[in-house]
């Protein structure tokens, strides 16, 4: 009796899950998306200070 009670349980999380995620997907996308931009954004900045500070110490030398 619990074996099947915990099958259902597991197969219903699952379907709830399935749910739960298509829901909040565009909602994750909407949190995301920001974020990943700036962190981008961020890298780039720094690979670019980076590239400069190289080409200036080039120029220097």
């Amino acid at each position: 009796m619990q074996n099947i009670y915990l099958s259902s349980s597991k197969a219903a999380t699952k379907k709830a899950k399935k749910h739960f995620f298509k829901h909040n997907i565009w909602r994750w996308i909407n949190t995301a998306g920001p974020l990943v931009v700036l962190a981008l954004l961020i890298l780039g900045s720094a690979f670019e200070l980076i590239y400069w500070k190289n080409i200036l110490w080039l120029l220097v030398y």
